[in-house]
């Protein structure tokens, strides 16, 4: 049975804390991206930022892509973290409680990465649907 330590816990849940500030930071991003146009604002620009943002929001953030990303986190979070194992000679105690840990840590980063490229992704839609609509976007 795989224990953790009370320090292990805690830097755990650390890292997961810190992962879910770090995305809850992109709120204007994504499907809600807001170009810096080159045009009055008026209402038809706005009908038209709702439009195109509606469309990006049909782009899923968790895809694929986000699986395989978290999967490959994991994967190598568990090899980085089960070669640092068994402080005594010969002892593979500790390997696995390293490996799991290195996998959660892994997952978590490969998760944000993947829902980063999906955010990314749907404000590129954004952007074009506006360029598409005729306006002039400069950032």
């Amino acid at each position: 049975m795989t224990h953790f330590s009370p320090r292990s816990k805690t830097g755990l849940i650390c890292l997961l804390a810190a992962s879910s500030l770090a995305l809850s930071g992109c709120a204007n991003s994504g499907a809600n991206a807001v170009p810096i146009i080159d045009a009055p604002n008026s209402a038809q620009l706005q009908t038209d930022l709702a439009q195109c943002q509606q469309l990006a929001s049909q782009r899923a953030v968790f895809d694929n892509n986000t699986l395989g990303t978290a999967v490959a986190g994991a994967g190598f979070g568990a090899l980085i973290g089960s070669s640092f194992g068994g402080r005594r000679a010969f002892s593979n105690r500790g390997r696995g409680e390293n490996a799991l840990a290195g996998a959660l840590a892994g997952a978590a980063a490969g998760t944000g990465v993947g829902v980063l490229q999906g955010q990314n992704a749907q404000a590129d839609i954004v952007y074009r649907c506006m360029r598409g609509r005729g306006y002039r976007i400069l950032g």
